[in-house]
Parts: C-alpha cells; sequence; structure tokens
C-alpha cells in the first residue's frame, strides 16, 4: 500500500476577532531623500565677429548641468517608533499609517483616506525651506515644492475638510502652515525656525501621547511645548519654536477622548494599528 502523501503538520490559530479601528486615523508621509539635484544654467553660445564683418560661431551653447548634492538623512524610523509608541497609549484603536511624501502618494491617500475619515490627522515630516518642503520624487531624489502648490495638493477635491490636525515636523514649515490655515484645516503644528532633532522628538513624543489619552490640541500643545522646555539636554528656547496655527485661535477640539474606553468587539489591548507603505498589510499593535 502507498504511504500517504506528506502533509505538514501546521499550527492550529483561534481565529482572533477582528479589532474594529476608529475612523479619524493618522497618516504620515515621511521624506528623507538621498540626493537633491541643482541645475546650473546653460551658457549661450558665443560669436565673434570675423575680419571682413562675417560672424564666426564658436562652439555651440553649453547644456544646462546637473549636480547632485548629499542630503543630510533624517532618522524617519526612530519618528514612526514614537508615533507608534505614543498612540498605543490611547484606549481606542486608532490606525496608524506611514506613506513615502511623494506627490502621487500625497494626492491618492488623501482622496481615499478621506471617504473613510482614514486621514483626519496628517504628520508630514521631512527637510523644511522657508517657502518650501522637501518631498520625494520616488527615485531617490528630492522634490522641492512651494507651499501654495502643496497646498493645492491637498484641498483639490475638497481634500483639507477631511483633515482635522496637520503637523509639519519641518524647520521653517510656519509660512507652508500659514496657507493651510487659510484653505480651512482646523489646526497646524509647524516652526518657521531651525529646531534641533531632539527637541522634535520631545515634541513629537509628548504631543501625540497627550492627544492619545484624551486630551484636546491645545492642550496637548501646551504639554509638548513644556516637556521640551523642562529638558535637561535641550535649551528653553528651543520649546518656543513650535507655534499651533491659527494664533489665537480655539484649539479645544478632543481628537481622541480617552472617555471611550473599549467599545464592543475590542480585545484586552487598545493601541494602534500601522501599515508601512499604504499597502494595507502587516497591521500590528504598538507595545
Amino acid at each position: 500500500r502507498a504511504p500517504a502523501p506528506f502533509a505538514p503538520c501546521l499550527p492550529f490559530h483561534r481565529p482572533r476577532h477582528r479589532q474594529r479601528h476608529r475612523p479619524d486615523g493618522v497618516v504620515v508621509f515621511f521624506s528623507s531623500p538621498l540626493v537633491m539635484t541643482e541645475m546650473a544654467a546653460p551658457q549661450p553660445a558665443c560669436h565673434a565677429r570675423g575680419a571682413l564683418g562675417s560672424a564666426s560661431a564658436l562652439p555651440p551653447a553649453v547644456p544646462a548641468s546637473r549636480r547632485q548634492i548629499p542630503v543630510d538623512l533624517l532618522d524617519i524610523e526612530q519618528e514612526c517608533r514614537l508615533l507608534q509608541r505614543a498612540l498605543a497609549r490611547s484606549p481606542a484603536r486608532i490606525r496608524l499609517r506611514f506613506q513615502a511624501a511623494t506627490h502621487d502618494a500625497i494626492r491618492q491617500e488623501i482622496t481615499v483616506g478621506a471617504r473613510r475619515g482614514a486621514c483626519a490627522v496628517v504628520h508630514l515630516t521631512g527637510h523644511g525651506q522657508p517657502r518650501h518642503l522637501v518631498l520625494e520624487d520616488g527615485y531617490g531624489g528630492a522634490h522641492l515644492v512651494g507651499g501654495s502648490q502643496l497646498r493645492d495638493l491637498f484641498a483639490a477635491g475638497g481634500g483639507t475638510a477631511a483633515v482635522r490636525l496637520l503637523v509639519v515636523n519641518a524647520c521653517h514649515s510656519a509660512a507652508v502652515a500659514d496657507l493651510f490655515v487659510a484653505a480651512g484645516v482646523r489646526h497646524v503644528v509647524a516652526s518657521p525656525l531651525r529646531v534641533q532633532d531632539a527637541a522634535a522628538a520631545a515634541f513629537t513624543s509628548s504631543f501625540y501621547t497627550a492627544l492619545a489619552v484624551g486630551k484636546s490640541v491645545g492642550a496637548a500643545f501646551e504639554i509638548a511645548q513644556e516637556t521640551v522646555r523642562a529638558s535637561p539636554r535641550l535649551s528653553p528656547g528651543e520649546a518656543d519654536k513650535f507655534e499651533l496655527l491659527p494664533r489665537g485661535g480655539t484649539h479645544e477640539e478632543v481628537l481622541w477622548p480617552g472617555s471611550l474606553g473599549r467599545g464592543r468587539g475590542q480585545g484586552r489591548g487598545g493601541g494602534s494599528s500601522s501599515d508601512s507603505d499604504g499597502d494595507g498589510a502587516g497591521a500590528a499593535g504598538a507595545a
């Protein structure tokens, strides 16, 4: 009698009840390009007059040259871990998504996320310049985008109406942030100056932790500022480099009320669920 075909013995897993996420999730757009391309202006062709007054052309115009400049890398992984740990303190299950900050990814995420409330909070991290933010071009290079162009990218089709909080974690981002306020975003966190990496990390961790446990946007901002100001390794002036816009506005909105507790269908823990690269796979709670 022929032996039965080999069948691997797989461990039996009891199906777990799928936890339901809150509709007001967080999408993180990160930008850390490798190089920035600098274009040199083309040199026009030169002409010289011959002895008889005829024009004798010298070599043709030199085409524009490209020079690639390395860009300082940001510790994107550390920032993602900070966000995961902060949102894991919420009794609700908050969906956390990560996307490379290309213009196409931003527009697709806002379009799809606006319908299901997955982009109520947008966290944009990267390099900044006084009038530009540095996105990625999808090939490892930098893509400089002006503030008005970035605002229009978000606002097309009413996209900014779905964004309740925008955090622009980049130096010199206040000018860009003002445009988002004018476009209707209720709460915008930015900085008009250059911020130390350690200050940005301390602010991000404290700000999102306070939001996760049910603090209002204004209260969370105040807590984060005081955390930076009290840090023994940072100058107290670093705390004043962060701004909550609109200035003088009402920021009493609570994004994730801590009094909700664990709803039906949730397991023992709350926490956040993170998806990377927007593929919807690999969701995992953060401890």
